[in-house]
């Protein structure tokens, strides 16, 4: 329904623009939003979040009701997302410009105590001004975090996600403008025209650049996909539809012009292609993906009933704690244990911490690496010095990111392989890793 609603929005919002069937065309194809909504992430509520803000901010209202509906729009984008705060800031900025007297500054001061308010109730619950994912993804280099943020920037261009065989030419074309709109954004807000449209214009093209930074600054995603550069494409998108609407008929022609060519690029790189995020849009909508919770509860409660009183270290289950709330958990990525995500780590940090070697030292009872609840082949009928040395056996029964050196033989010579069967239906497997002294009671 949030998707279906969005792409709605997009079209009631692009009409500001001479070419606004191709605006909507080229948001509604966005790179990284049908990703978003498919993994059933945060990506459809942020951009709606901006989508609304982006109109409701921007324009010239005074009184008591303009000013609860920017004060409700800015504190939404920094509520949502991290970045969002940049947004924010960066459109109540530009309001100000709009507006006069006490409703240049009564909504922001407004968000600000907002954002005060998040603040005292992270140190109140974290301990720490940022969650604990903030830390677990952070290595402790800065640099580090710009070499990723970079990193990801430019792989989004060389491959936007499109396994299909058309040139790669159609992905430069539909993301490329785009980035180059954010990283142009104060040279177009310089020449921006006099009025309101040229300093929504001016807003806009600095709200993209201040996403693309916050992208960059972050370390990128740990994620595989797009997500964190919709924002990006949006607002650069909003941008050119802006530029289309220019009384200048030179500008408006190079907005419309280039809405056409990402528009364009786009279509022709997911029509063709039945694995494209056009299909992703497709299952998003009819709710062919829903996120079944089942296997994981099922994986909690046998863990829970195996291996009661003992540790069960993780990679990627977080549910776990959740479903059987008795159950002693470790999360090897820090995201919900802030004594992993303050650890040190001198590497670049992608998706979290990896304290595998950490939770051996501690001796706990059960490893889970595997990002996904189940299997359709079983873990206990191999040897795990056999998959050690077989990689792809490893991949295919205990998950991906297999460990090396003295991790793995630590692994081997203290640890066995088990499994916990039918989590997901008959002929399914959860399968981890066992305590050797363990075993006998996990198979009973």
């Amino acid at each position: 329904v949030l998707y279906l609603g969005l792409l709605f929005a997009c079209a009631l919002a692009t009409k500001r623009g001479r070419g606004w069937p191709v605006a909507f065309g080229a948001l509604a194809l966005c790179p990284g939003l049908a990703e978003g909504a498919s993994y059933m992430l945060e990506t459809p509520l942020y951009l709606a979040l901006l989508l609304g803000a982006a109109h409701v901010v921007l324009r010239r209202g005074e009184g008591l009701w303009p000013e609860v509906a920017v004060f409700v729009a800015a504190s939404s984008l920094l509520l949502a997302r991290p970045e969002g705060l940049v947004v924010a800031a960066v459109f109540l900025a530009g309001r100000s410009r709009m507006v006069t007297g006490a409703s240049r500054w009564r909504p922001a001061l407004a968000a600000v105590g907002v954002a005060c308010s998040l603040l005292v109730w992270r140190l109140v619950v974290f301990g720490a001004w940022a969650p604990n994912t903030y830390f677990a993804k952070r290595s402790d280099s800065i640099l580090n975090e710009f070499t990723d943020g970079a990193k990801y920037v430019v792989a989004s261009v060389m491959n936007s996600g499109r396994p299909g065989p058309l040139p790669e030419a159609t992905v430069w074309l539909s993301v490329g403008p785009l980035l180059l709109i954010a990283l142009a954004g104060p040279w177009i807000a310089s020449r921006r025209p006099a009025g309101e449209p040229g300093l929504r214009l001016a807003v806009l093209a600095w709200a993209s650049t201040a996403s693309l930074l916050a992208v960059v600054v972050s370390g990128g995603d740990g994620y595989r996909g797009l997500r964190l550069l919709a924002p990006v494409y949006w607002l650069s998108t909003l941008t050119l539809v802006e530029l289309s609407a220019s009384s200048c008929k030179r500008s408006a022609m190079w907005g419309v012009s280039l809405l056409a060519v990402v528009f364009g690029a786009r279509l022709i790189e997911v029509l063709p292609d039945p694995g494209s995020k056009l299909e992703g849009a497709l299952r998003a909508v009819r709710a062919e993906t829903p996120w079944d919770s089942r296997p994981q509860e099922a994986l909690a409660a046998g863990l829970a009933r195996a291996l009661p009183g003992d540790v069960v270290a993780h990679r990627h289950n977080q549910a776990l704690r959740y479903h059987a709330p008795k159950l002693r958990v470790m999360d090897l990525t820090g995201l919900t244990q802030a004594v992993i995500a303050r650890q040190s780590a001198p590497d670049p940090v992608g998706f979290g911490r990896d304290a595998l070697s950490w939770a051996l030292e501690q001796g706990v009872g059960a490893i889970h690496l595997d990002p996904l609840s189940s299997r359709g082949a079983p873990a206990h009928l191999h040897d795990l010095g056999g998959l050690a040395g077989n990689p792809a056996a490893w991949e295919r029964v205990l998950g991906p990111d297999v460990p090396r050196g003295e991790v793995l033989a630590q692994l081997v010579q203290n640890y066995r392989c088990a499994s916990l069967a039918g989590v997901a239906g008959p002929g399914t497997w959860a399968n981890c890793l066992i305590r050797s002294d363990l075993a006998a009671d996990f198979r009973s």
